[in-house]
């Protein structure tokens, strides 16, 4: 017996039961007041009754069988089969399966004030990623929008409107970098692609240009000629310029002016 009610209460019987008996009790008042109003017999409002009691069990039986779902009306049955990530793939179908959202890394550097070189890393990969025309890459706003650590990676590509997402961590130990990324399916919520990158500060920026390409070869982006040479290319060979420039980047963020103008110092740029 106790298995029954439970079923009442997963079919949402219940629910409908309720909601029933809230409009019937509105209709009747309602046809009350008009029929009052244009002196119709009473007879009229017993029958409005009659009709809404003989409902009553119909629109039980109807809940019982039947359930909505975002694929629309279908039998209960039927709708208990359909997993959530079926649901999850009919919300985002109309998603570019090329697409990204690259989140911001995580500083797991003893020392804390070295936030602006896991930003650096990240803004870097993403301004390289922006120059693949075969991928979809979300804006720095909206990306400042949502906080990884608080939502499901199905969440962010929803809002982002994004098949993938990449999440890393950077740690810098004196002269040594350590940057870890993975690519997930958003979709599905499934591990594509992860690899970690131990190198000399020096090694920076091939460092970061050959992440962006190891993400691109993931995602199956097709790359031009130009393209692949540009996300080969280095800003610069002086390491202590780049820390400067991420430096003062920082500060004009963290007192509120915002990003200059660039779009990063990525691959892209020409040599200096």
């Amino acid at each position: 017996m106790k298995s029954f009610f439970v079923e009442l209460k997963r079919r949402k019987v219940y629910r409908v039961a309720v909601a029933y008996a809230v409009a019937g009790w509105l209709i009747v008042q309602i046809a009350t007041q008009v029929f009052l109003f244009f002196e119709v017999p009473n007879w009229t409002v017993r029958l409005v009754v009659i009709a809404l009691v003989l409902g009553f069990p119909i629109a039980l039986l109807l809940s019982w069988m039947f359930d909505i779902t975002p694929q629309g009306i279908r039998r209960t049955d039927e709708s208990d089969q359909i997993s959530p990530p079926d649901v999850a793939s009919a919300g985002m179908r109309n998603i570019p399966e090329k697409s990204i959202a690259v989140l911001p890394f995580e500083n797991l550097s003893d020392n804390k004030e070295n936030e602006y070189f896991a930003a650096g890393v990240h803004d870097d990969i993403l301004s390289s990623l922006a120059k693949v025309s075969d991928l979809k890459v979300i804006s720095r706003t909206l990306r400042a929008a949502i906080q990884k650590r608080n939502a499901q990676f199905a969440e962010i590509g929803r809002a982002l409107g994004v098949a993938h997402v990449l999440e890393g961590t950077a740690r810098r130990a004196g002269n040594r970098v350590r940057v870890n990324a993975q690519l997930i399916d958003a979709r599905t919520d499934t591990h594509l692609w992860g690899e970690t990158f131990d190198r000399e500060i020096t090694d920076l920026f091939t460092l970061q240009c050959e992440l962006a390409e190891r993400i691109t070869q993931a995602l199956q982006a097709n790359l031009s000629a130009r393209e692949r040479t540009n996300l080969q290319t280095h800003p610069t060979h002086d390491i202590l310029a780049y820390e400067l420039f991420l430096r003062a980047r920082e500060l004009f963020h963290w007192a509120g002016t915002g990003y200059s103008q660039d779009k990063g110092s990525g691959c892209a740029s020409p040599d200096r």
